[in-house]
């Protein structure tokens, strides 16, 4: 049977999912194949290196992030796996501070020798990207005066990239239009000779494109008559984005493209088939509830653009969904919360710690999520263990921990927190903090989230990395605590629900 195109997805790896139901009949085995809607949300990714280069347009002047922010959103947007790589990462925005891709070589004032005087060992600091965008020359036309050798000095700079990283493709754009004299100059000297140096770096086997950057920007959209507003940056992030998937398609989706199962004597057998990538493995997961995932004792190598697998059907399993990379622990998946609304300071931080004071006071709760509506909401089929009568007009703050053990023989190589949260919370690993939402720098037994947040956006789950606190995991038995925070005493709602996964070799 063939399926039609879908995604299942997943905030932790790349998902392509499905639900089947077997009955017996006297003339066939019914196969009922659908899309499993997850609540969990991610995008099938393939790495792109993107290396901004120029002066204050590139850096962004009248926006921080300039035209990098938006190229990024449309990017990730599209599939791609972002690295925005350069000697410095100032000026950004909350978008790629967030991200950590704040990284550029734009340099406000700069002329075109001087970026050629630095970027040999600019380019040494990184890996080769993939891209570089390289918007410089205006400065060289800020005097007004005619300037016949800026052209050459573009020539020459392509060439030192070239010859420098020459597996890296750049997109080179002539200059944006701007005010008075200037701009009468670069049209004489500058622009019309920019395709003409391209096609000859062309002509020697480099990586170069031309952009007609000029054409996407009007002067309308540059209030100074010299560095373009939001309005302008965005459009060169439009230019770019279309020049960029030009040079380097975005991935297509991860699928499953056949589903078959067949009786053998009292077992079931499957083959699946999807569409795969050459450098990756892939990880078969089965489930009865679509809740509870667990890998396949095995990783099935790549077979190519298509990779095919024909295994035994556990009894009781009815989801499937085949993962990318590899195989991983849900280290919360059999685990159930121990919850505490504080009265006072005794425990200090010695609660999110492995070790427990005895009588600490903590109660046994019911599965991960916890929380409460004051009336009918959406957080009500989430709340495992309710919280209502403990937290409200009592306490904005709730201590949560969630034991579970490490298997011995595993090398983990990831770690991923995700959360649904209302309305704040910090997290801790084995007494550590690892991350924390709407949480104020200094917490207490008592302490309110700093704002609250929406409950359309409470319900899905935020994925945090935490790969760099992989090396608080303790062989055998850990910690995940939570210290939840509602932003305010009265509040109506609240909840806190984790998951916390690691891949593994």
């Amino acid at each position: 049977m063939i399926l039609p195109q879908f995604i299942g997805r997943n905030i932790f790896k790349h998902l392509s999912t499905i639900l089947y139901t077997t009955m017996k009949t006297p003339f066939q085995l019914l196969l009922l194949i659908t899309l499993i809607v997850s609540s969990f949300v991610s995008k099938v990714t393939a790495k792109l290196i993107v290396y901004p280069v120029g002066d204050s347009i590139t850096w962004g002047t009248t926006a921080p992030g300039g035209y990098r922010s938006p190229l990024y959103e449309k990017l990730t947007a599209s599939g791609y796996e972002v690295d925005m790589v350069g000697s410095v990462k100032d000026f950004a925005d909350r978008v790629l501070i967030d991200a950590g891709e704040e990284h550029h070589d734009g340099h406000s004032g700069w002329k075109i020798l001087q970026i050629d005087q630095q970027i040999e060992g600019w380019l040494q600091l990184f890996e080769a990207p993939d891209v570089i965008l390289i918007h410089i020359g205006t400065n060289d036309f800020g005097n007004g005066a005619s300037n016949t050798t800026a052209i050459d000095q573009l020539d020459n700079l392509m060439t030192k990239i070239a010859q420098t990283t020459p597996s890296s493709h750049m997109i080179v754009t002539n200059l944006l239009v701007r005010g008075g004299n200037a701009n009468t100059n670069i049209q004489t000297d500058f622009n019309p000779f920019v395709e003409e140096k391209i096609a000859g770096q062309v002509a020697l086997g480099r990586k170069v494109s031309f952009l007609n950057m000029r054409a996407a920007v009007p002067l309308s959209d540059m209030p100074d008559r010299l560095h373009p507003n939001l309005a302008g940056l965005t459009k060169m992030a439009d230019a770019y984005y279309s020049a960029i998937q030009k040079l380097i398609p975005p991935p297509a989706p991860f699928q499953i493209t056949s589903f078959q199962v067949q009786n053998l004597a009292d077992l079931k057998q499957a083959s699946i088939t999807w569409n795969s990538k050459a450098d990756r493995t892939y990880v078969i997961q089965t489930a009865q509830d679509a809740s509870r995932w667990s890998d396949f004792p095995l990783s099935v190598p790549t077979g190519g653009s298509t990779t095919s697998q024909t295994f035994t059907i556990p009894a009781g399993s009815r989801f499937f969904r085949i993962r990318e990379g590899l195989p991983s622990d849900n280290f919360l998946a059999a685990t159930n919360v121990k919850w505490l609304v504080p009265s006072d300071a005794t425990l200090d931080d010695t609660w999110s710690t492995i070790t427990l004071a005895e009588g600490a006071g903590f109660i046994d709760g019911d599965g991960l999520a916890v929380g409460y509506e004051t009336r009918l909401g959406i957080f009500d089929p989430l709340i495992r263990s309710n919280v209502l009568e403990a937290m409200l007009s009592t306490n904005p703050s709730i201590y949560l921990r969630y034991g579970f053990n490490t298997h011995p023989n595993r090398q983990y190589q990831t770690l991923t927190l995700g959360m649904r949260y209302d309305d704040g919370f910090v997290a801790y690993l084995n007494g550590t903090e690892i991350a924390r939402r709407n949480a104020p720098a200094d917490v207490a037994w008592n302490t309110k989230a700093t704002k609250s947040h929406i409950d359309t956006e409470a319900v899905e789950f935020e994925s945090i990395d935490a790969s760099n606190f992989l090396g608080l995991l303790r062989p055998g038995e850990n910690v995940l605590a939570i210290h939840g925070m509602n932003n305010s005493q009265g509040g109506s709602d609240f909840l806190i629900e984790p998951v916390l996964t690691s891949d593994f070799k």
